[in-house]
């Protein structure tokens, strides 16, 4: 075989051992390439497997595209400041949208997502996106049980690389956001494409909202208006 197709029989092997550990496993998709990948392959296992997003007050229009697109789809939403005390997302159940499920204050999403019965999260996070991650997967590996939220937590391509992500999707077909092509038409590269709230402590030093401010004038416009600090970071 192929390294590839060893590396998506890996990663469906993991998703097999995952599943005979609990029941009520969900997948977590948050609009990204990553959970994109994780999704499929989740669904070649099990198509009737749930599929959560927590719903940004503020985020691109190809993100709210694309996921109103994923048939099935479970729309929730929290209170949550993205680490920056001054970007909030939604404040309470009175402000979120028709058909999206409030679940509470920040920190309720990492849980169960505001789901019953939930015996483990399917996640589409990759070593390489930080070090904190590459030590969190060195230490518990693909497959844990989290005690702290306490359900098991599975990450099925956390040693995939990005080109590994896209060729994925470019093989099997699979619709995605259509923000990454927006993206690369402005130049950036493909390790700084992320999806995600606007503005979010841990990749504002990354020039998130300036890609913003270059590829959605209008929106990071609107954006600062609403919040003003959002200019000191482009």
């Amino acid at each position: 075989m192929k390294s590839a197709e060893v590396m998506v029989s890996g990663s469906l092997e993991i998703i097999r051992r995952a599943m005979s550990r609990a029941d009520g496993w969900i997948v977590a998709v948050s609009g990204g390439k990553d959970s994109t990948c994780v999704l499929d392959l989740v669904r070649r296992v099990d198509p009737s497997v749930r599929t959560v997003t927590s719903i940004q007050e503020w985020c691109l229009p190809e993100t709210s595209e694309y996921l109103a697109r994923i048939p099935g789809l479970i729309r929730v939403a929290s209170g949550s400041d993205h680490g920056t005390g001054w970007a909030p997302n939604w404040k309470g159940a009175g402000d979120v949208p028709t058909g999206v499920q409030w679940i509470g204050v920040k920190g309720s999403v990492e849980s169960s997502y505001g789901q019953d019965s939930v015996g483990g999260v399917f996640l589409g996070t990759r070593i390489d996106e930080s070090a904190a991650r590459k030590m969190l997967h060195r230490v518990r590996g693909l497959l844990f049980f989290s005690a702290k939220n306490n359900t098991w937590q599975c990450s099925p391509i956390a040693h995939w690389s990005v080109r590994d992500v896209w060729g994925y999707i470019r093989d099997r077909g699979l619709d995605y956001n259509k923000a990454y092509d927006r993206m690369s038409e402005i130049g950036v590269q493909l390790s700084a494409q992320r999806i995600g709230p606007l503005a979010i402590d841990k990749v504002l030093g990354l020039g998130q909202l300036a890609i913003l401010k270059r590829g959605w004038p209008e929106l990071f416009n609107r954006y600062a208006a609403e919040h003003p600090e959002a200019r000191s970071y482009v």
